[in-house]
């Protein structure tokens, strides 16, 4: 399906396989998403957007959504 999650150093999952993005971890939390991302065009490379929420992860994989509604994961901020 396509999602992201976190491993530990042995490799096991720590906060299992949920987001549609995922960034590093910094400070403690790291940037993600949930949602999917649809397609408005004929085809795959006209206008891609987003349907889901954006927010940040610990490391207890506790999810806390951005206050801030809208936006595209497609847009700058969103570095692996």
């Amino acid at each position: 399906r396509g999602n992201f999650g976190y491993i530990d150093r042995t490799g096991a999952f720590v906060i299992k396989p949920q987001f549609t993005y995922a960034s590093k971890f910094q400070g403690g939390r790291a940037r993600v998403s949930v949602g999917r991302i649809t397609y408005v065009g004929r085809c795959l490379c006209c206008g891609p957007r987003f349907v889901g929420r954006h927010g940040s992860v610990d490391r207890g994989g506790t999810f806390v959504a951005d206050e801030k509604k809208g936006g595209s994961v497609l847009e700058q901020g969103w570095e692996n």
